[in-house]
């Protein structure tokens, strides 16, 4: 075994581990945890995204786009911005195609982000349906 495999072998089994036990939660404030979950997580994921972490925003927002009770505008461009910046084009369509909201909220960025995924995918035609529907002023550079 490498050296540096066996020092990264005893460093993860010497790492402490942390537990958490939460206490339990009667159902009806379940919603309002929810909420607060999604809020913190959507900070977490804004913050990773500031200091340059795309790929831990993505990873921090995940499970509040796939929660349909937890999923909004806000939440699913935060998720394809996160992925447009580590060049995850295949999940900014998937979380982008079928948006009602794509032209009317976020100045229409969400829009050129998914011209732009098309675009690395190949689907040229598809790409440019998206271009010319995205509100002027805007460009693939300056989202992705």
């Amino acid at each position: 075994m490498p050296l540096i495999q066996l020092s990264l072998l005893v460093a993860v089994a010497l790492a402490p581990v942390q537990l958490q036990f939460l206490p339990e939660v009667p159902d009806s404030a379940l919603v309002a945890l929810s909420g607060a979950r999604s809020d913190s997580l959507l900070e977490s994921a804004r913050s990773a995204l500031g200091r340059g972490r795309p790929w831990q925003a993505s990873r921090l927002i995940t499970p509040v786009v796939e929660d349909a009770s937890r999923r909004t505008p806000s939440a699913v461009f935060l998720a394809a911005t996160a992925a447009s910046r580590w060049g995850g084009w295949p999940e900014v369509g998937r979380l982008l195609e079928g948006e009602s909201w794509l032209d009317s909220l976020f100045e229409g960025r969400g829009r050129v982000l998914l011209a732009r995924s098309a675009l690395e995918r190949g689907a040229d035609s598809v790409a440019l349906r998206h271009a010319r529907a995205a509100p002027r002023g805007r460009d693939a550079e300056s989202e992705g």
